[in-house]
């Protein structure tokens, strides 16, 4: 073995390391897939401080939508999503795209269908079609993220494959 000051291993000239030097390329896809899922994951608890400001401007609570209402539920799913990452738990992520499916995806939907096809569009519903185009975009992206992740940890150990 080579030390750092000491002599070189007798029969290498140093040049070895290149093959034990490698990642295998499935550990790095769940890196870069959970760096992914973080930075959805905190846009979309950004999406959830711009609805939480705009109810607060709103001042009465009967103007604001009940998919908005239920759409900030999903910032719970967020959490499961955020603690999931760090155990690579697949229980948690799971919850975290079921949450995601619910409570951010169909109220996205249902929100977006009420204001294109039910309603006149005004300035503040502008806000809202742009925040539910975001929100959606950002939630197709973690629900594939998190496919992903659960397909990588699913299969962690999996000799078959």
């Amino acid at each position: 073995m080579a030390s750092r000051r000491g002599p070189r291993a007798t029969g290498t000239d140093g040049s070895d390391f290149r093959h034990r030097q490698k990642v295998a390329s499935q550990y790095s896809r769940i890196a870069q897939s959970k760096w992914r899922l973080r930075l959805m994951m905190t846009l979309h608890v950004s999406l959830v401080s711009c609805i939480v400001l705009h109810v607060v401007m709103v001042q009465n609570l009967r103007e604001i939508e009940i998919w908005e209402w239920t759409w900030l539920v999903s910032c719970v799913a967020c959490i499961l999503g955020y603690r999931a990452l760090k155990k690579n738990n697949v229980v948690m992520m799971k919850g975290f795209m079921v949450g995601v499916l619910l409570f951010g995806a169909i109220s996205v939907s249902v929100g977006l269908f009420e204001m294109a096809v039910i309603r006149p569009v005004q300035m503040v519903q502008l806000f809202l079609l742009m925040f539910g185009m975001s929100a959606g975009f950002i939630h197709v992206l973690e629900m594939m993220t998190g496919k992903i992740l659960l397909d990588a940890w699913s299969s962690k150990g999996d000799k078959s494959s």
